[in-house]
Formats: structure tokens, sequence, C-alpha cells
């Protein structure tokens, strides 16, 4: 064996045993499941891939594969917590109040997002009552909101808060709910509109530029693999210039990534994916959640090549939804407004 095979095959031990090391300390760790109980939603956003082409995968979980994905996770797993959401609208599911009081039921905490779109869905959450709930909008009016929310009713989401509102103070419950606004380009001018109604109804308001995803999406883009409409709308409708983001993340920490370690997610079929910032599931599938340990699980995701890619370009930084917001909170040169 020449110097050179001797030198390769020690540095490829070291892994192999940094791996193991790893693997012996993350296994103490508090993991946060994210699972898509469909396959869809109901909207077409444009920031979301649930919005392009493929926004129809269709399918739904059935409450059978999920109960036996929660006792995998009691024997398995530290849970932080599950969050039954993703890419999808987790109340496009009939039995989505099923799935919730299966989670609390075991005494885990349930978070979910929903665009609250959909007729009764006041009263279905209120029946559920998530231990975290998130209201996802990105408007006041309907001209506004239908551009960030596409397809959506303004409307019939303000009518739905009212009556979970209603409901929530004569059944003398305090819900945990924070409406979170996107902002655009476009619609700065009705954020104080939609916080003071919110707040009127006793919930919390948060805002912050709106997000460009998934990570694959990033990836074509900054390597010139986008078309001409698609960069006409990062250009005049993202409030973020994405460009000198991911440059900046690429000056942050990359050798560590809290998706990797921290997160697990799960979509409708019951198959684990690499992370919650990816979406093409023909890419990025690991293995069914049932039939994989939860050591082969996190070597698989460390071991991956896309992750090694995605960290050399700074983009885990970006996917982190806590550093993205800390970097976007430090440098307000990404803003575009700010130029």
């Amino acid at each position: 064996m020449n110097l050179f095979s001797i030198i390769k095959s020690k540095l490829s031990q070291n892994l192999k045993n940094k791996l193991r090391n790893f693997w012996s300390i993350t296994q103490f760790l508090h993991i946060t499941f994210i699972v898509d109980i469909v396959g869809s939603c109901n909207l077409a956003c444009p920031t979301c891939p649930s919005g392009g082409i493929q926004k129809n995968r269709g399918g739904k979980m059935s409450l059978e594969l999920f109960e036996k994905i929660l006792e995998k996770i009691e024997k398995d797993y530290l849970c932080e917590g599950i969050s039954l959401f993703n890419w999808t609208e987790p109340m496009l599911h009939p039995e989505f109040e099923k799935f919730v009081l299966a989670i609390k039921s075991r005494g885990i905490r349930c978070r979910i997002s929903t665009n609250f779109n959909l007729e009764n869905s006041a009263i279905r959450l209120f029946n559920a009552m998530p231990n975290e709930i998130t209201i996802s909008l990105s408007g006041y009016t309907q001209d506004i909101y239908a551009r960030g929310h596409k397809q959506g009713d303004i409307e019939l989401v303000k009518n739905n808060m009212r009556i979970f509102s209603s409901l929530c103070s004569q059944g003398g419950v305090v819900p945990n709910v924070t409406v979170y606004y996107h902002i655009y380009t476009y619609n700065q001018h009705e954020v104080e509109l939609m916080k003071n109604f919110t707040e009127s109804l006793g919930f919390k308001f948060g805002a912050s530029p709106a997000y460009y995803m998934p990570i694959e999406r990033v990836e074509n883009y900054i390597n010139n693999r986008v078309d001409l409409s698609e960069r006409s709308y990062i250009r005049n409708d993202l409030l973020l210039d994405v460009d000198r983001l991911v440059q900046e993340s690429k000056k942050e920490d990359t050798s560590y990534c809290l998706l990797q370690t921290a997160q697990v997610t799960i979509d409708c079929r019951g198959v684990v994916q690499l992370c919650c910032a990816v979406y093409d599931s023909t890419k990025f599938s690991i293995k069914d959640f049932l039939s994989i340990t939860p050591k082969e699980l996190h070597l698989s995701k460390m071991n991956n090549n896309f992750c090694g890619q995605c960290s050399k370009a700074g983009l885990n930084v970006y996917a982190n939804w806590h550093s993205y917001k800390n970097l976007v909170s430090r440098k307000s040169s990404f803003l575009k407004n700010h130029e």
C-alpha cells in the first residue's frame, strides 16, 4: 500500500470514528419531528413549491400508520415535539383533529401551521386545540393577499379568525396562536392593519420577509438555472436580496446543521425525507420511518452528498429558520428598500 493510500485510509477511518462519536452524542438530543399528513395544499403560494406544477402530489396518511409512527417515536427517540406541517395544509386531512389528539394524548407537544382557508376550520381547530398554532398570511385586503397566498380568500381567513377567537372566549380557553405575516415588496403598507386586527382578537402577531425556498430552488437560482420569469419574481416581489443573503450565509459557521441532527421530516407516505428544507421526494427520500433505526437514519443524513454541497454553499445556514432570522435582523442591507 503506497503512502497516499495509507493517508486516505487513515482519514476515512478518522471520519468514521468522528461520525460514531457524534452519534453517541446526538442520540441524547431532543428531536423535533415534522410530519406532512397530506400530500397537497389548497393554495398556490409563489414562494412555496407546493404552488408549482407538482402542487397536487395527493395522498394522505392513515391514522393507523400515524399511530405506529408515534409508537416508534416514543420507543426510540427523545421527542421535543411534533409539527403537523411542512409543505402542505394539514387541515385538508378529514381526520386532522384525531392526529392532533393522538399526539397530545401521549403528552407530546403538537404544533400546526395553517392558511385557515377552509370552511369550518375554526371549529375543527378549536376541537383539536394544538399546543402551538400559526396562521400564515400575506395581506389584509384581497387584492394584496391573493398575490402572496394565491387562490386564497382573506375574508374567509379573517372570518375563521373571528370565529376561533369567539369560541376560545366562550370556552375560557387561551390559545397559543401567532398570526404570521409574510412581507413582500408590495404588501408592507398592510402589516399594521393586520397586526391591529390580530391583536384585537387576542392573538400574537409576527412578521418577516417572505422566505424563498426550498433549498434546491435556491441552489438553482444562485447557479443561474432558473428562467427569466422566476428571476423577475425574485427581483420585483421579494423584499429580501437572496444573493446577498446567501453570500452572507457562507461567512457563518456552516460545519453544523440542526436540520441534520435535531429534526426528522416524514412525508404522508411515512417516508423520511432528507430534511424539512428540501422538497423533491424523488431525490431526497431516505427510507420508510418504521423500518430504519435512529442510528441508520442519522448516518444516512450525515453522509448524504447533497448536504455537503448545501453546507459548502452556506445554504444550511440560509435554510435554518433561526439562523436566517438572525442574519436578516442583523443586516438591513438584505432588504431591497434599504439599498
